[in-house]
């Protein structure tokens, strides 16, 4: 599986970061992470191409949170 990514700044919950899978052609882009809020970063596919692994920063109470999904 070819792909490619974008780096994205690992900002603060503020700034809105979103993650896409395109079809190579350019084609049927799908927004991954366009209901989560804050900032998506740094993507990662597994081996068999299934799951996808990125870090994200959200706003809980107040607070920024950096976790992995």
């Amino acid at each position: 599986m070819d792909h490619f990514r974008f780096r994205a700044r690992f900002d603060g919950a503020g700034q809105k970061v979103d993650i896409w899978k395109v079809k190579y052609a350019g084609i049927a882009p799908v927004n991954l992470t366009g209901t989560k809020p804050g900032n998506n970063a740094f993507p990662d596919v597994s081996d068999d191409g299934k799951w996808i692994v990125f870090c994200g920063v959200r706003n809980e109470n107040g607070k920024e949170n950096k976790e992995i999904f």
